[in-house]
């Protein structure tokens, strides 16, 4: 008696090998790199993950990018202190060369202001007793 043949073919001899794939882990890394492993229906499962994956990796690299332009903006920042505090000490320093009191004299005898030398005195208000009992 003869067999019925199906046009279709049975699971196993749909198998096909091809000679340029390696078993293993250097065929996984030669899949992945050639692209083959796109084309399979467990690759279009995983596409959510890679893009999960993908958007992670841009937010590193733009957080890594935010922390050195920040660290750059911390040192300008740093050394605009360190230059504005020399400022301070060298203005602090001459004002008080110019409040001394012989610098306050040789300025005002150029417009004939002269210093006093006649001590200050203390003026005292007696108060009066207004007692109106």
């Amino acid at each position: 008696m003869a067999r019925p043949t199906n046009s279709i073919k049975a699971p196993e001899t749909e198998k096909r090998t091809r000679p340029d794939l390696k078993a293993g882990v250097g065929g996984a890394v030669q899949n992945v790199l050639g692209g083959s492993f796109l084309t399979k229906e467990r690759a279009v499962r995983l596409l959510p993950f890679f893009l999960f994956l993908t958007l992670l990796a841009m937010f590193y690299i733009a957080n890594t990018y935010y922390a050195e332009k920040t660290e750059r903006d911390i040192q300008a920042l740093r050394k605009s202190l360190k230059e504005l505090r020399y400022e301070y000490i060298t203005t602090k320093s001459e004002m008080m060369n110019q409040s001394q009191q012989s610098e306050v004299a040789k300025r005002l005898k150029n417009i004939n202001i002269q210093e006093s030398r006649v001590p200050p005195v203390k003026v005292i208000k007696k108060e009066e007793n207004t007692d109106h009992d």
